[in-house]
């Protein structure tokens, strides 16, 4: 528990300075457009990670390319980003792969066509 609550801290502060410094950058003349949002993906074995999105979700790859996600002290991960999804709970979640790494970038749930207009799940 003291470990949870030390990361959650550090990454909470962590957001704070990033925000702090990215509002002192403003000036009067020129409006903010952009700025980096620290965010936190979970990374393990691709074994592992398969094990939650393939058993444990029953999600699969849907669409896949070549991706990377940037780190906070600017180091770049590339690899395989894919798109997995569950056709029937409507679930998806969103990966990049370097071979030897699995990192969860993002996950969701009622997932639909663009195209559709109803806005109703898969």
């Amino acid at each position: 528990m003291k470990t949870l609550t030390a990361i959650l801290l550090a990454s909470g502060l962590a957001i704070l300075n990033a925000l702090s410094v990215s509002a002192q950058e403003q000036t009067p003349t020129t409006p903010q457009t952009g700025f980096p949002m620290p965010t936190i993906a979970t990374c393990d074995t691709t074994e592992k990670m398969l094990a939650v999105i393939v058993d444990k979700y029953e999600e699969v790859p849907l669409i896949s390319g070549e991706g990377s996600v940037i780190h906070q002290n600017g180091q770049m991960m590339t690899g395989t980003l894919t798109l997995w999804t569950n056709f029937k709970t409507s679930s998806f979640s969103v990966t990049l792969d370097n071979g030897n790494l699995m990192c969860l970038i993002s996950m969701g749930n009622k997932l639909f066509p663009i195209n559709n207009t109803s806005g109703t799940s898969l």
